[in-house]
C-alpha cells in the first residue's frame, strides 16, 4: 500500500517538473517572439531607408541594415527547433538583402540583380513561413498550458476524500 503512494508521489513529481521546464522553455520562446518582432520593425524602417537612398548614398543605410543583422546573429535563441529556423531564415534573409544593395552599389548587370532581388522575396517568405509556424506553435502551448493551469485549479477543489477514491 505505501509503495502505490510512493509511486503515485513520484508520478506526481514527474508531472510537474515536466510542466515547469516547458512552462520556462515557452517564456523563453514568448521574449524571443517579442525580441524578433522589435528587430524585424527596425530591420523595416532601416530597409525602406535604403530603398529610397540613391546609389552613391547606400553606405550609410546597408551599415544600418548590417548592424541589426549583427543584433539577429546575436540573440539568444531559445533551445528550439522552429525558433532557430526562424533566426536561420532570418539572418538568411538579411544577407541576401545586404548582398543585393552591396550589388547595385557596386553596378552590377540588371540579371545578376534580378536574381538577388528574386532570392531575396524567396527568403522573406521562408522567413514569413517559419516565424508564423513559431507563433502559431506557441499560442497553441499557451492553449494547452492555459488549460493545465484550469485543471489544477479543478483538482485542487477537489477534497483528499476524493483523491483516496481515486486512488482506490
Amino acid at each position: 500500500m505505501k509503495s502505490k503512494y510512493s509511486i503515485l508521489f513520484l508520478i506526481l513529481i514527474l508531472i510537474f517538473s515536466l510542466g515547469c521546464g516547458q512552462s520556462q522553455k515557452r517564456e523563453q520562446i514568448e521574449s524571443y517572439i517579442k525580441e524578433i518582432d522589435k528587430i524585424t520593425i527596425e530591420w523595416d524602417a532601416a530597409n525602406r531607408l535604403a530603398n529610397s537612398t540613391g546609389r552613391g548614398n547606400l553606405a550609410q543605410p546597408v551599415a544600418k541594415l548590417q548592424e541589426i543583422q549583427i543584433k539577429v546573429k546575436n540573440l539568444e535563441v531559445p533551445d528550439d527547433e522552429d525558433a532557430k529556423k526562424v533566426n536561420l531564415a532570418l539572418i538568411e534573409y538579411m544577407r541576401i538583402t545586404i548582398d543585393s544593395y552591396f550589388a547595385f552599389m557596386a553596378e552590377k548587370d540588371d540579371d545578376e540583380l534580378q536574381v538577388l532581388f528574386s532570392l531575396e522575396d524567396i527568403l522573406l517568405d521562408k522567413f514569413k513561413t517559419a516565424f508564423n509556424n513559431l507563433i502559431l506553435e506557441n499560442e497553441k502551448w499557451n492553449n494547452i498550458i492555459n488549460k493545465k493551469m484550469l485543471f489544477k485549479s479543478k483538482l485542487k477543489s477537489i477534497d483528499r476524500f476524493d483523491w483516496y477514491a481515486l486512488i482506490i
